[in-house]
């Protein structure tokens, strides 16, 4: 059984959002002769930062493909941070293709973080993109702001962040750079992209 999707976005390609409600969009296809594309299935997952791993927070039903592959609604957990969605599609006969994933990184104007939380975000950048990452901290505390390379080398970090912080990256490589947060105190702050 082979399942092929020509695309799987979340807000039609962004990787970032400040509002909670995104689109969900996918075209899939069963192979020649099969029984062709009947339902599919939406999954959220979050980083659980106690257990070390990705957990499912919440999922749709299956749903009739013809009436969800197109600007599907679909509310994001409140949590800040880095959210995965996934969408299994399933054909007439009853086989489930592997699942398709795509990130968004959720900032809401204002974000709550705890003490030694760890809240994570991502971009896609070509070499050649720049990015500023904008840290502004909004009700007392103190977080620690790092920004990663796709190899995992680190940009740069600061620690220590109580009012304004900026970083500018100038992409070297292609990739998925990261934004990390972490709070060495409770704060309430903003992150913009």
């Amino acid at each position: 059984m082979l399942f092929r999707s020509t695309d799987f976005n979340v807000n039609d390609g962004v990787d970032h959002t400040s509002q909670r409600q995104v689109t969900l969009n996918i075209t899939a296809t069963d192979e020649i002769g099969g029984s062709g594309v009947l339902s599919l299935l939406y999954v959220e997952y979050e980083y659980n930062q106690s257990i070390g791993d990705w957990v499912p927070v919440q999922m749709s039903d299956w749903l009739p493909y013809s009436s969800a592959n197109v600007d599907y609604p679909w509310a994001l957990l409140p949590s800040a941070g880095l959210h995965y969605l996934q969408a299994w599609v399933a054909d007439g006969s009853g086989n489930i293709s592997a699942p398709f994933s795509r990130f968004i990184s959720y900032q809401p104007d204002s974000i709550s973080i705890a003490t030694g939380q760890v809240h994570v975000y991502r971009k896609i950048l070509a070499s050649g993109d720049g990015l500023t990452v904008r840290l502004t901290i909004l009700d007392g505390g103190t977080v620690d702001l790092y920004v990663w390379k796709p190899d995992a080398t680190l940009v740069e970090v600061h620690e220590g962040v109580t009012s304004f912080q900026e970083i500018t990256v100038n992409a070297d490589q292609d990739g998925v750079y990261q934004i990390e947060v972490e709070g060495q105190t409770s704060a309430e702050y903003k992150l913009e992209f």
